[in-house]
């Protein structure tokens, strides 16, 4: 069957044929792709007429419903060695001077004005103008200007399936088919379904996906990006054209000090990254409490002082209190690191990479200990998640930063589909709103719409790169290079700081204690698990059900319900010490000795004994609830 486009290039051809050798021809035609420009030329080559003029058409001069670019086309009986290229403005002058520069077969002043083409077929406006682009970007700066293609890069567009994901590449980045998102170096980054995603693939020996991504995100990058896309409704970038992007490739030692220059403004980033959470924790606590009272005019005062001083460094006075609003685990790790010597980097930013692996583990023990609130939910899931940790080459058993970041990804999604209600039905919406009070005990979703957030994948995926690359040599290291890598960690855990919000503000973590039962209510005296401090607060809160005094538990608000965290985090009072210390599950052995380790206890790091707690959790969450 012919389509609209195809019959009026066929009128288009009888009419040319039909005006004879020394006629013309126009014909207003839809704008074409390069294979419909080769098929039309050869078309009307074989009846002796010939293609010499293309002037693309304002949307305004004619439109008949149908939303597409259309182009002027000229066709002569007389043969010419070039073809005129222009775009027709809604301006008298506009056209008077197109048809001037026609007549006369020269060049106008600008592109739209009439390009003389050394060509026979047309080349679209956009793609001159991206031509032209990379020529001057050319003759601005050093280096040499390849291509995508050029570079070896193997190219996959994402699919609609349920489940599709991108194969796993090292020095992989992605682009998005539509809109003006970013280049990313995973999908997540770029924020859009598989199917308007497209992973490139560059060979390692080539140059580093990351100088990559940051050229493309460059104003170069973009506009060659924008110059590239095809169609007039819903422009699209399509996999043969982001083969032709190019990239200036300067040498390996300019590239190096570029992407080192990059990591010296991630510092800076962090900085005022730093400062924007400051406001941000500011406003909350101000509209919280619904007044201004003398502990937040002294914070604005500080914060004041510190604009007026420049002050080079970060705002570490809100970030102190920040981490003080932390759960015990997570704190201490940040005490433990804010302690260090500042001259000690090294030790610094590996304190850094502990907090981030703990940070992972951390949410997926809350996402896990919801879904095992309800085992029927969790059965949907568990196949699917297990097969997930299995392709990450990790085990439940013998779990890493990455079967962390696994989990809480892989939950996350779930979680984020639960607690989303936008556009959904008034009963869909009431039943997601009961399954999530139902796993994460929290009326409100802040807990499980945080910890779901999808903006922690790309965060844990670069910490634990970096923690991967960065321990995988034993060698000393440089204390500049250390120095870098502490900084780079700063701004990744202050972009943590801003994805947390005000949770930690609503959620708090506590162990029970004593408790009383007085009319069927259960009276709690509970520890407040929050901050660096190993002398915890001590409060009474009321709940609906009595607590297990051996349990850490997360309580949301001011909700009687409270979430029961699974047996991987514990804490315990170290025998040399007497002090609290919190310990992270590490790994158990088929003979039931489960190990765990602490992050900011150094004396006494890991401990082994036999937890069947823990021992039933992990069958619970591998094999389902009955093999616990």
């Amino acid at each position: 069957m012919m389509g609209r486009s195809d019959a009026y290039d066929q009128i288009a051809i009888a009419s040319a044929y039909h005006a004879g050798p020394g006629g013309l021809c126009l014909a207003i035609l839809m704008q074409k792709t390069e294979r419909q420009i080769d098929v039309f030329a050869e078309a009307l080559e074989t009846i002796g007429r010939h293609w010499v003029a293309t002037i693309e058409l304002p949307p305004e001069a004619l439109y008949d419903g149908i939303a597409v670019t259309r182009d002027l086309v000229i066709i002569s009986g007389k043969e010419t060695k070039s073809h005129f290229v222009g775009r027709l403005g809604l301006a008298e002058k506009d056209g008077e001077r197109l048809a001037e520069n026609f007549i006369q077969g020269k060049n106008g002043t600008t592109i739209e004005d009439g390009t003389l083409l050394r060509s026979k077929k047309p080349i679209p406006l956009k793609r001159l103008h991206w031509q032209r682009l990379c020529e001057d970007h050319a003759s601005q700066a050093s280096g040499d200007l390849v291509s995508l293609s050029d570079l070896g890069s193997a190219i996959e567009i994402g699919r609609a399936e349920e489940g599709y994901e991108f194969p796993e590449h090292p020095n992989a980045i992605y682009l998005a088919r539509i809109g003006n998102r970013d280049v990313g170096e995973r999908p997540e980054d770029v924020g859009l379904r598989p199917q308007n995603i497209v992973q490139v693939r560059i060979p390692a020996d080539s140059v580093n996906a990351a100088f990559v991504k940051n050229a493309l995100n460059s104003d170069f990058g973009r506009k060659q990006r924008e110059l590239l896309k095809t169609g007039s409704n819903a422009p699209v970038l399509h996999a043969s054209f982001i083969k032709e992007l190019k990239v200036l490739l300067p040498t390996l030692a300019i590239q190096k000090e570029i992407l080192d220059y990059e990591s010296e403004l991630s510092s800076h980033e962090a900085t005022i990254l730093s400062l924007r959470n400051d406001l941000e924790d500011l406003r909350r606590r101000v509209w919280t409490k619904m007044s201004v009272d003398d502990s937040a005019r002294q914070s604005l005062e500080a914060l004041e002082r510190l604009l007026d001083q420049k002050s080079d460094g970060t705002s570490n006075q809100g970030l102190e209190g920040w981490i003080e609003s932390l759960p015990f685990p997570l704190a201490s790790i940040l005490r433990t690191w804010q302690a260090c010597d500042p001259a000690e980097y090294e030790t610094r930013y590996k304190h850094l990479l502990h907090f981030f692996e703990a940070a992972a583990q951390f949410m997926s023990v809350i996402l896990l200990s919801g879904f095992q609130r309800d085992h029927d939910f969790y059965e949907l899931h568990r196949e699917g998640l297990l097969k997930r940790i299995g392709g990450a080459g990790s085990s439940l058993e013998r779990p890493c930063f990455g079967t962390w970041k696994t989990i809480r990804a892989s939950l996350g999604k779930i979680v984020g589909k639960l607690t989303n209600f936008n556009g959904k039905k008034a009963e869909d919406i009431e039943a997601n709103n009961q399954q999530s009070q139902k796993l994460f005990a929290d009326p409100s979703h802040q807990l499980p719409q945080t910890v779901a957030n999808t903006k922690f994948a790309a965060l844990f995926d670069d910490t634990c790169k970096f923690r991967n690359e960065w321990t995988a040599h034993t060698g000393l290291v440089d204390p500049k290079l250390a120095s870098q890598r502490e900084q780079e960690l700063r701004l990744y855990l202050e972009k943590f700081r801003s994805l947390c919000g005000g949770l930690w503000d609503h959620s708090l973590l506590i162990k029970p204690e004593s408790a009383r039962n007085r009319r069927g209510t259960h009276h709690h005296k509970v520890k407040v698990l929050r901050g660096s401090n190993t002398t915890f607060l001590t409060e009474e809160r009321t709940f609906k059900e009595s607590l297990d005094t051996e349990a850490l538990y997360l309580v949301s608000g001011s909700s009687d319900e409270a979430l029961m965290l699974l047996p991987l985090i514990r804490m315990d009072s170290s025998p040399a010490s007497a002090k609290n210390t919190c310990y992270f599950y590490l790994r158990s052995s088929p003979q039931g000795e489960v190990t765990f380790v602490s992050y900011h206890h150094h004396q006494e790091a890991e401990f082994k004994g036999q937890y069947d707690e823990v021992g039933d959790a992990i069958r619970s969450l591998t094999e389902g609830p009955g093999n616990s």
